[in-house]
């Protein structure tokens, strides 16, 4: 604000007053000039770079050189935008995108990769967002001494032609299977297009980080599945990895018919199932009932399931695609089923190659959400964290004495009388010592109170390696898991409100961001490799 703030006073944007109709001046004063009472708004770049900053630095870095705090835990790597090689481009081989290009990435992501939709932004902020990395796009001239961006540089930004698909037919898959041996594609993608050629193994991106070749068959594709969209990356390629440009090597009819033949190998659907796109989850009036805290209750069949899609952070074919998720209040408690498919039951983690299966609920405490990967500095985030190590109760729990039997004593006073190997909840060591010689105990660490009577923890975050429990209202979030034929099931229970400190407000009427992380122990899924969601939008209803 320029000039002197004006107290008690409320102004639309862009509107501007005279000094003097609020402050008259006395008879002898000149008269006041215009005084502008508010800033104009931001431009599309300021816009565009506050965005970024919120929702793209944490993976791709606040210069946009792929160097995040995320970019650790992500594979494949996040884009250098500064380096000037976009995978996803409809102009020639190892040309800069045009704004469209990546308009249509900032919208859809790249399924295959940690890069997600933001088709929630508005149009104009997408468009923004395209603004700022563009400015991205640059190097550091040392001759010159300055910064040149390149496309200052008059490089060529002239889409590539696309001939009008060909329908696809028998003979056009047939002669695409020829198409892609001749062309040598399953040197590296494989025989049947698996993605396990010869070559895989030993291929890199243009800065040495190893790239796995696309699993056809997978039906994932970065760019999406539409015919077009394929025929682009056989005709271009994908800058900066060793996916070749075709355009030289098939003629567009031989394109078009590889392009057919990858059609016809891919499994249906998984393209549209990994999309992340926003979605509402009802939480539904009920009447109160104990079966609402069993996970697998007829009861939550009579309930709608609102599907949300998961990405693992390390990419990889074999995940969990996504979960299932019903939602429900009885006018005191919110209720959360999440129910997703996992063919093998990971509930222990005490040896060094065991880890267990996980779910976390996050929940933003404020209408604008900040950073979707556990939040940002100063913009916390409350998390529901539930193990299946620790269901049915602390007396269950897997420890160091069940799994590896008499290899450790405690020598205490108080277990005088107790037995290595013994699991009389009464006899446990550490009921007896109590919190004073058991320091994570006494230090209100969650994980280690012998008297947990939940497996899930209450916890916030405001950014990586920032989790901690909120001990004052640790036992405020209860919950349940049940594996049951290849499927987990899991109920999540908190009191209605607006929460104690550090924990989201779930009222009726309300609206309130919410996404999900899953860890599938038998994939080695722990800490941050797991597969996660973009925030989605909790609806509880009257």
């Amino acid at each position: 604000m320029t000039g002197t703030a004006l107290a008690g006073a409320t102004l639309l944007p862009g509107i501007v007053v005279l000094a003097g109709c609020l402050f008259p001046a006395s008879p002898s004063a000149a008269a006041p000039p215009y005084v502008e009472v508010l800033q104009a708004p931001p431009s599309p770049l300021e816009r565009g770079k506050a965005i970024f900053l919120q929702s793209c630095a944490g993976c791709h870095g606040e210069e946009g050189r792929g160097d995040g705090a995320a970019a650790p835990y992500l594979f494949p790597k996040p884009r250098d935008f500064s380096r000037g090689a976009f995978k996803l481009t409809s102009t020639p081989n190892g040309s800069l995108p045009t704004d469209e290009d990546l308009f249509r990435t900032v919208t859809n992501g790249m399924p295959g990769s940690a890069m997600p939709s933001w088709e929630l932004l508005p149009e104009n902020d997408r468009w923004a967002v395209v603004g700022h990395v563009k400015s991205l796009t640059r190097f550091f001239d040392e001759e010159e001494g300055k910064w040149v961006n390149y496309y200052d540089l008059g490089r060529d930004t002239t889409p590539v032609p696309i001939p009008p698909p060909p329908p696809r037919t028998t003979e056009s898959v047939a002669r695409g299977k020829i198409a892609f041996r001749r062309a040598a594609c399953w040197k590296c993608h494989g025989e049947e297009g698996r993605g396990d050629g010869p070559s895989a193994p030993t291929l890199k991106d243009d800065w040495g980080w190893p790239i796995e070749p696309r699993d056809y068959t997978a039906g994932i594709f970065k760019g999406g599945d539409d015919p077009v969209e394929l025929f682009k990356r056989v005709t271009i390629g994908m800058n900066g990895t060793p996916m070749p440009s075709h355009d030289s090597a098939l003629t567009p009819t031989q394109r078009w018919d590889v392009v057919h033949y990858l059609q016809s190998i891919t499994r249906p659907g998984a393209q549209e199932r990994a999309r992340q796109i926003r979605r509402t989850i009802l939480a539904r009036r009920v009447l109160p009932s104990p079966a609402w805290d069993e996970p697998a209750a007829p009861e939550w069949e009579g309930l709608p399931g609102t599907y949300v899609a998961l990405m693992p952070l390390w990419w990889r074919s074999d995940r969990i695609e996504g979960l299932l998720v019903r939602a429900a209040h009885d006018g005191q408690s919110i209720l959360l089923q999440v129910t997703w498919e996992d063919r093998t039951r990971n509930a222990q983690a005490v040896r060094t190659e065991e880890f267990r299966d996980a779910l976390a609920v996050q929940f933003a405490l404020k209408p604008n959400a900040p950073f979707f990967a556990m939040g940002a500095l100063g913009e916390d985030v409350n998390l529901w964290l539930w193990k299946a190590d620790r269901e049915g109760g602390p007396d269950a729990y897997p420890d160091v004495q069940t799994t590896y039997p008499n290899v450790a004593v405690m020598d205490y006073p108080e277990t005088a009388d107790w037995k290595p190997g013994e699991r009389d909840a009464a006899k446990r060591p550490v009921r007896g010592m109590g919190a004073r010689l058991a320091p994570g105990w006494a230090a209100g660490n969650p994980v280690s109170n012998p008297e947990a009577a939940s497996p899930v923890e209450n916890l916030a975050a405001h950014g990586f390696s920032t989790l901690s429990p909120l001990p004052s209202v640790s036992t405020r979030v209860r919950g349940r898991g049940v594996h049951d034929r290849g499927v987990w099931s899991v109920v999540f229970r908190r009191d209605l409100g607006r929460g104690e400190a550090g924990e989201a407000p779930l009222l009726p009427g309300q609206r309130v961001p919410v996404a999900f992380a899953a860890w599938d122990g038998s994939a080695g899924d722990r800490n941050g490799q797991k597969s996660i969601t973009i925030w989605h939008d909790l609806e509880i209803a009257w």
